[in-house]
This record gives structure tokens, C-alpha cells and sequence, in this order.
């Protein structure tokens, strides 16, 4: 069950991957069904941060971020609609670049939702929030900012995003 249809008929939605049932998955236009990779949508946000500031994309990024919040506990399962309409509307200041960023910021909040699945979490959404930042502002590339955290444990993860001021100092 698609999650989101867009208006080239592409869609979203979540299915098994290979460690959950909380996988991102993109649907093209002519049915072709791909997981989209954080190097991937991460490299699209650069991209755009080129076009338009890294300043736009980050403050669209977080404010989709405040809006991520855990939706199976308050929407029975389901995204929130809202969420979607939000992007669609913010996703219209790329000019020229409308459904790409629209399709990008929708792979990303579903994304975050995702990291609340994964079990024994402590970060949940965060290590997205710090991914982006690295790539905006500290000129990470996609591929290192998609792997870098992979290995550390959350307590360093979460010490870096004190050090950004992505975060208060007090888990």
C-alpha cells in the first residue's frame, strides 16, 4: 500500500528489507521498485543546497524534522497525511526542481520514521539530522555522510550532534 502517490504516479511506501519491515520503497512511473540509498537522496539535497543554499535546504530539512514524529503510536500505522502535504507545499520553492525535492524530502521523513522501528534504538531520527548537517555544512560527501556512523556507537553519534548544537546535553 503506497504511502504517497505523486503526480507522475510514482509512489512510496514501506516493505521488508533486509533487517525489517521498515524499508523505503520507490515505485517508478514504469513500475520499477528500487529502496532508495541515503548516498542517494543525501547527494540530491547537496545538489540542491548548490541551486538554492545549503540555508533553504536545512531549514526545509528540519522543519519536516520537528514534524517527524513517532506516527504509529498516534496514526495506527499510518504516515501523516499532513507531513505529505507540507512537503508538497515546501518542495514548490525549488523551482525547476519541484518533484525531485518533493520525492527527496518524502524518502527522508519516512526514512526518519523508519529509524524509530529500528529495534534497540536510542537516536531514532537524529542520525539523519546529523548526516545532513555534515553534508551541508561541513562538506561531507553523500557516500561518507550514508556510512560514517555505521560503526559508532550512539554514544559518540550523540556527542557529535551536542557539538553541532543539533541537540541539548542532556540524554
Amino acid at each position: 500500500m503506497a504511502e504517497i502517490i505523486f503526480k507522475d504516479n510514482s509512489c512510496l511506501y514501506f516493505g521488508r528489507g533486509y533487517k525489517d519491515d521498515w524499508c523505503v520503497f520507490y515505485r517508478s512511473p514504469n513500475g520499477k521498485t528500487v529502496a532508495p540509498l541515503d548516498k542517494e537522496y543525501f547527494q540530491i539535497l547537496i545538489n540542491a543546497a548548490e541551486l538554492f543554499s545549503a540555508e533553504t535546504v536545512w531549514n526545509d530539512f528540519c522543519s519536516i524534522y520537528d514534524k517527524t514524529v513517532d506516527e504509529w503510536k498516534i496514526n495506527h500505522r499510518k504516515c501523516d497525511d499532513e507531513v505529505f502535504t507540507y512537503i508538497n507545499y515546501i518542495a514548490h520553492r525549488y523551482i525547476g526542481k519541484e518533484l525531485v525535492m518533493e520525492k527527496t524530502f518524502s524518502i527522508l521523513y519516512m526514512a526518519m520514521l523508519a529509524e524509530y522501528r529500528y529495534e534497540g534504538t536510542k537516536l531514532d531520527k537524529l542520525i539523519k539530522k546529523l548526516a545532513v548537517y555534515r553534508i551541508l555544512f561541513c562538506g561531507i560527501s553523500a557516500i561518507e555522510a550514508a556510512n560514517e556512523n555505521k560503526k559508532k556507537s550512539w554514544h559518540k553519534i550523540y556527542n557529535e550532534c551536542v557539538r553541532y548544537g543539533l541537540v541539548e546535553e542532556n540524554f
